[in-house]
C-alpha cells in the first residue's frame, strides 16, 4: 500500500484544470490579483529593499520578475524577494484554522517558476489551485496542538504545498515530485521566534527563504537528486518530529469543497483576530465624529481609573506601550471594548 507521503502526492497531481469548476478558476484569479497588488505595494517596503539589492548583488539568470521593479533574477532569488514584499505589509490573505495559514505565500514561487518555464495559464491556475488545496490540509490536519504550540510557524507548511503545486509547471512525474517534497521538507521547517516579542524585520522573510528552498528542491529534482520519500509517515518524518501528530484520513481525504474557495481576504492590514476590532474602532471613529486624540484620551481616561494592582489584565502590561505589532493590535482590541463598556466615548 503506498504510504502517506506517496497518497498526497497523487492527490495533488490529480487536479487538472479540465476539472476544476468554473468558480474555482475565478477564485484563483482573485487570489492572484489579491497578491500581485499587495506585492507591488510592498515592493518598496524597506526590507524589501534590502532583500532585493542582495539577491541582485549575488546575481542569477534573469528569468523572472521582481515585482514593482525592471529587474529580473534567477526564479529562486525572485521568489524569494516577491514573498517578501508580499508579508511586508501584513496584507497577506489566510485561511481560518489553528494557527496562522497564509496560502498566498506559494504564489511567489509559482510565478516564479512559470515565468522560468513560459508556463500556460491553465498551468498556472492549476498550479494555484492545489498550492491552495495542500498548505490549507496541513494546517487542520497536523500539530499537537498545533504548530503554533510547538513553536514552528505556519510557513513551515509552504514546504509541501509549493513543491506540489510547481510540479505542475516543471511536468514532474510523481516520483520527482516526491523527491521534490522530500528535499523540501526536510530542509524546510520554520521556527516561529520571529512572530514573537519585539518583531526584528526579518519576520518579512519567514516565508521568503522558504519558498526559495523548495524552489531549488524542484529544480534539483527534475535534475534527478532524489529525496526521502516517506518524509510525513517516516520515524524521523514531519508528523513525528516536527507536527507531534498528523491526522492522515483528513490529509488525504478526496477533495469536496476546495480550500481556495475558503479563503479569506484582509480588509486592513494587521493580523485575523484584529480584523474585527479594527473594523469597529472604524464604526466607532464615523458614527461618533472621533479622531486618534479621542482615542488616545479615552485609553488614558481608562487607565488612569483602575488601578494596577487588582485591575484584570485584560492585555499584557507591555500593550500601553506597543512596541510590536501584537501589542499595537491588542492595544486597539481594549480600547475598543473599554469605549462600548464605558460609555466614554465623546462626541462633537
Amino acid at each position: 500500500m503506498a504510504g502517506v507521503t506517496e497518497q498526497l502526492a497523487d492527490l495533488a497531481l490529480s487536479i487538472r484544470f479540465d476539472n476544476l469548476p468554473d468558480r474555482v478558476i475565478r477564485e484563483a484569479g482573485r487570489r492572484l490579483l489579491d497578491a500581485l497588488g499587495v506585492m507591488i505595494a510592498g515592493a518598496d517596503g524597506q526590507t524589501t529593499q534590502h532583500v532585493r539589492h542582495t539577491m541582485l548583488e549575488l546575481g542569477g539568470f534573469p528569468e523572472a520578475s521582481i515585482l514593482g521593479t525592471e529587474n529580473f533574477t534567477s526564479c529562486e532569488k525572485a521568489a524569494l524577494v516577491n514573498a517578501t514584499a508580499l508579508r511586508f505589509l501584513d496584507f497577506m490573505d489566510g485561511h481560518p484554522g489553528p494557527y496562522p495559514c497564509h496560502p498566498c505565500f506559494n504564489i511567489p514561487p509559482i510565478l516564479a517558476v512559470a515565468e522560468r518555464v513560459r508556463a500556460s495559464g491553465k498551468q498556472l491556475v492549476t498550479a494555484i489551485v492545489t498550492g491552495y488545496e495542500i498548505m490549507p490540509r496541513f494546517q487542520e490536519n497536523a500539530g499537537l496542538p498545533d504548530l503554533g504550540a510547538r513553536g514552528w510557524a505556519g510557513s513551515t507548511n509552504l514546504a509541501f504545498s509549493v513543491p506540489l503545486a510547481c510540479a505542475h509547471l516543471l511536468n514532474l512525474n510523481k516520483d520527482q515530485a516526491i523527491d521534490a517534497l522530500g528535499m523540501s521538507v526536510t530542509h524546510g521547517t520554520v521556527m516561529d521566534g520571529a512572530s514573537h516579542g519585539q518583531m526584528p524585520t526579518s519576520k518579512s522573510l519567514l516565508d521568503g527563504v522558504q519558498v526559495m528552498n523548495a524552489v531549488v528542491a524542484l529544480l534539483l529534482a527534475q535534475r534527478g537528486v532524489t529525496g526521502p520519500h516517506e518524509v510525513i509517515e517516516g520515524t524521523a518524518g514531519y508528523a513525528h518530529a516536527v507536527a507531534g501528530s498528523c491526522n492522515t484520513d483528513g490529509l488525504l481525504s478526496p477533495i469536496g469543497k476546495h480550500k481556495i474557495l475558503e479563503s479569506y481576504t484582509k480588509l486592513y492590514n494587521t493580523v485575523k483576530c484584529g480584523q474585527t476590532a479594527v473594523h469597529a474602532a472604524l464604526e466607532l471613529v464615523k458614527e461618533h465624529k472621533n479622531n486618534w486624540h479621542d482615542m488616545k484620551s479615552g485609553l488614558q481616561r481608562e487607565t488612569q481609573t483602575t488601578k494596577p494592582e487588582t485591575a484584570p489584565r485584560l492585555v499584557p502590561r507591555v500593550a500601553t506601550r506597543p512596541i510590536t505589532v501584537c501589542a499595537t493590535v491588542w492595544r486597539l482590541r481594549w480600547l475598543t471594548v473599554s469605549w462600548v463598556m464605558s460609555n466614554s466615548i465623546r462626541t462633537n
